[in-house]
Parts: C-alpha cells; sequence; structure tokens
C-alpha cells in the first residue's frame, strides 16, 4: 500500500492524533483558507507554503482563527448577538456592551454607541438607544432625548430615581412649582411657608403660599 499525504492525514484523524501531530508544525504568516460565511480564516505551515490540507479540519485551534464580529475558537465561530461586538481576528468571547452604551447590530465589528450626555443604561448588554435613560440626580426632558442636571441647593429639586421627569422630580421645601410642566420651580419668600411643589402650610395659601387662609 502507497502511503500517501491524503491517506496518513486520514489515518490521523480516524486515530484523534491530527491535534497533537499538526499543532506541532509553526503556523505560516499568510493566510491559506478563507471562510467568510463561517467566519474564519486559517493559516498555512511554515516552510510548507503548497502544502495541501484543510487546517479547518485538521487542526483548527492551531491553524485557524474566528473574524471580526464573531467569536471561538479555531474554526469553530459563532456570530456576536446584539448588544456586543468583536473587532480584531482570533476573539474567544465578544465584548457585551458596557453600561451606557448600545449595539442593535448582530455580528457588529465596531464598537458599542455612546448613549447621550448625561444618560445611561439599566445594564450592560442594551441593543437600543431607547434604553438610555437619564442617570440618577439628572432629569429626562421633553425636548428631544437629553438630560439636565437635578440641582436640590440650586434648584430645588431632586431626582433619586434613574430617568426621572418633569413629571415625577420632588421638590424641596421652601420651594414652589406651579405645574407638572415648569422645570424649575421657584424658591418661596419666606420661608416654611411653602411644603415643596404647589403644597403650602396649613396658615398661606396661592401662589408661592403668599396668600393667607381665610379665619
Amino acid at each position: 500500500e502507497v502511503l500517501t499525504l491524503s491517506s496518513m492525514i486520514l489515518d490521523l484523524e480516524r486515530t484523534g492524533k491530527s491535534q497533537a501531530v499538526w499543532g506541532k508544525f509553526p503556523r505560516w504568516t499568510s493566510v491559506y483558507v478563507v471562510n467568510d460565511s463561517a467566519g474564519f480564516r486559517c493559516y498555512g505551515i511554515s516552510g510548507l507554503p503548497l502544502l495541501r490540507f484543510n487546517p479547518e479540519l485538521i487542526a483548527p485551534e492551531k491553524f485557524c482563527e474566528c473574524s471580526p464580529g464573531r467569536a471561538g475558537r479555531g474554526s469553530n465561530c459563532s456570530p456576536c448577538v446584539a448588544g456586543s461586538f468583536s473587532v480584531s481576528f482570533n476573539q474567544s468571547q465578544c465584548t457585551q456592551c458596557d453600561r451606557g452604551v448600545w449595539s442593535p447590530h448582530v455580528q457588529s465589528v465596531v464598537p458599542c454607541t455612546q448613549c447621550p450626555a448625561l444618560m445611561t443604561t439599566f445594564g450592560k448588554g442594551s441593543t437600543n438607544g431607547v434604553e438610555c435613560v437619564c442617570e440618577p440626580n439628572k432629569i429626562s426632558m421633553p425636548q428631544g432625548r437629553r438630560a439636565d442636571l437635578c440641582d436640590e441647593n440650586t434648584y430645588g429639586i431632586k431626582c433619586p430615581r434613574p430617568n426621572t421627569t418633569l413629571h415625577d422630580i420632588e421638590v424641596s421645601k421652601d420651594w414652589f412649582r406651579f405645574n407638572d410642566s415648569m422645570h424649575l420651580p421657584v424658591r418661596c419668600r419666606a420661608p416654611g411657608i411653602c411644603r415643596g411643589g404647589s403644597s403650602c402650610n396649613a396658615s398661606n395659601t396661592g401662589a408661592m403660599c403668599m396668600a393667607c387662609q381665610d379665619g
């Protein structure tokens, strides 16, 4: 029986020794096989550039690497799901979008998109910009998707929860707010007459609690 390279390879594969044997060869610097549909590329053997073999079948973990947008080992490559990405070859895992960024694309090869200023996401792996919400101590404004600072000392408002809106901000004592659509309350002219928001103490009433209750 004539022992050919093909028969040697088949015998190595049948005995499960192909990884151990072929793994000892140094990898060539030039790409030998590109498989775009499966998302990997493979290299030849250094010093034997004309050697015909299937690196993805014989020793993929030695000769092959996953393409950007995918992750895994050798020729076993999975696409990055939405909310993650990989920007380079040979990544074992896709990089998950951190808090404050998002990515809607499957098999993304670019980093995640940043949320607008003063906005973040509730967790990692966000897939849509609508998941960007105002950070704690920030207020969501109706003029487009943006956030403004909440400042109790300067503006008399508190925003204790993420994505606080004009309708659910908390107004501090001694500040008066005329309606829910008004962003900034007004500091009351006398301490103690305003309870916060549009609420007055028992003796006062009206705008900014400036009027006295009857009786």
